[in-house]
């Protein structure tokens, strides 16, 4: 856990303001475990996608929930087939895990520390340049009608052909939480010409769930975590209705009432499967301060473990 700790490290150094301006937030470690094995579990246990999945992080940061696929799979990989070596850690290194960001010093601070983990496994130089790239993801999207072009558009991606669409098995991550207005008006222009969901007062983390949808593969599997405005309030009707035809929803954990994230964001973690077969079970947590004397108390160090505690259906 070094590297993910100097990963950790890495995002304390951001002041207030940038990271307001990024629309970041520090994402805990228990989270990301939780997103990254839940949204991936059906990938890695599958023997035919396991050796050539591609997973996606488009707003990486410095590198976490990358770090943390690359142990998923390289665990999974040993447990499947027996063995793990340097050559199987270059494959998952090279070929499987892509990300995008925003932030040119993020992406050379994620670069470095997927590195490490190869030579942590015995590989001396990694060619991970094409798949870990700076820009905008959301240009990934064109625009659907015409607009004027101007200078202040989202930053188009280096290596753009490494990222074509319903190319990807797994997308997980925390995208920024940044209000429509707060964005330039450019910006602004083009994702409404380029996204179904971009009307009203929408949010940017709603348009990378969108952008999951172009992304990825059929059965493709989807883990974010976001605010909890998706489930409830009238600027985001567009983007349920939008989820609800091409995803089937598996799970959402509402963490909305934990002080999760410093700012004022309510979040809540959402895993589905971009499929237009539905299900007829959908799990739904939500774990929530308790005010009053509680009957039953569980010394827990992870907010994630009062799960196992329930009866819900998690296997």
């Amino acid at each position: 856990m070094i590297i993910e700790s100097k990963a950790r490290l890495h995002e304390q150094t951001y002041s207030d303001s940038h990271r307001k301006l990024l629309g970041t937030h520090y994402t805990p470690e228990a989270v990301v475990d939780y997103i990254v094995t839940r949204a991936l579990l059906p990938i890695m246990q599958n023997l035919e996608l396991l050796p050539n999945c591609k997973i996606l992080d488009p707003a990486c940061g410095s590198g976490l929930f990358l770090l943390k696929a690359y142990d998923v799979l390289a665990a999974q990989w040993k447990r499947n087939y027996g063995h793990f070596s340097a050559k199987e850690a270059r494959h998952i290194l090279e070929d499987c895990l892509f990300g995008i960001d925003i932030d040119e010093k993020a992406v050379a601070v994620t670069r470095k520390f997927l590195a490490e983990k190869g030579t942590n496994a015995g590989i001396d130089s990694l060619d991970i340049k094409s798949h870990i790239v700076v820009g905008d993801a959301l240009s990934l999207r064109q625009a659907t009608s015409l607009f004027q072009f101007d200078d202040d558009l989202p930053i188009a991606l280096e290596f753009q052909s490494a990222f074509p669409a319903h190319s990807f098995d797994g997308i997980i991550g925390n995208p920024p939480y940044i209000r429509i207005q707060n964005t330039p008006q450019a910006k602004r222009r083009f994702y409404a010409a380029a996204f179904a969901t971009a009307n009203g007062r929408f949010d940017i983390a709603g348009l990378f769930l969108e952008l999951s949808e172009h992304l990825l593969k059929e059965n493709g599997r989807l883990g974010f975590i976001v605010s909890n405005k998706v489930l409830s309030t009238s600027g985001t009707k567009s983007l349920r209705r939008f989820l609800h035809l091409h995803f089937n929803l598996e799970e959402i954990l509402d963490l909305s009432d934990t002080k999760l994230f410093a700012a004022a964001v309510l979040p809540l973690i959402l895993i589905a499967t971009r499929t237009k077969k539905k299900y007829d079970r959908l799990i739904f947590s939500s774990i929530t301060e308790a005010h009053n004397k509680a009957d039953k108390i569980y010394e827990k160090e992870n907010l994630f473990d009062l799960l196992e505690q329930s009866e819900i259906p998690l296997d």
